[in-house]
């Protein structure tokens, strides 16, 4: 036992807080529930743009992609996301 590290203390705040990329994320699933696909897409890229690995964005321009018909595009983003979160959504 004893003090913790700084360094553990901050990852795991970081872990509870939201990050910028799960805000936008956020925002472009509102967007789309809302049916405003522009205004969804331009968020989820933005979130993209902050991690270009989260796995709520990328479902979400995957999603809107083959809404657009541009399956390539869709399953080639789509592969980006892991399997679990994958999974997890679908299941």
């Amino acid at each position: 036992m004893g003090a913790v590290p700084e360094p553990q203390i901050r990852r795991f705040i970081d872990q509870l807080v939201p990050s910028a990329a799960d805000i936008m994320a956020q925002q472009g699933k509102e967007f789309e529930t809302a049916g405003q696909d522009a205004s969804a897409m331009a968020a989820y890229r933005r979130a993209l743009v902050s991690n270009p690995n989260h796995p709520a964005a990328l479902l979400g321009v995957g999603r809107l992609l083959m809404k657009q018909d541009n399956n390539e595009e869709a399953i080639s983003t789509l592969q980006r996301v892991p399997f679990g979160m994958l999974a997890a959504r679908l299941g």
